[in-house]
């Protein structure tokens, strides 16, 4: 996987936006899956929630609304149903 950025030094905000959301659009889920299956967890912005909210999940599929400061610390302020749950 190339995580390399450094191409969109120098390109307008507007291009930038475009390339990143066509590159999150074709994302299978590769990298996510493989750090679940390390035992390590994923994190990510997910649509049911408020834009702002951070969500951490882990190998066993539950997970949390975090916080995650300037220094790195990561704080828990809500947990969440897991994404394999049904609400009935």
């Amino acid at each position: 996987m190339d995580c390399d950025f450094d191409f969109l030094i120098g390109l307008d905000e507007r291009t930038q936006d475009v390339l990143i959301t066509r590159a999150l659009r074709q994302d299978d889920g590769a990298a996510a899956q493989e750090h679940l299956s390390a035992g390590r967890p994923i994190y990510y912005y997910d649509d049911d929630f408020d834009e702002e909210n951070i969500v951490r999940e882990w190998p066993n599929g539950s997970r949390e609304i975090v916080d995650i400061d300037d220094q790195g610390r990561i704080s828990v302020r809500a947990c969440v149903v897991p994404r394999f749950h049904k609400i009935v």
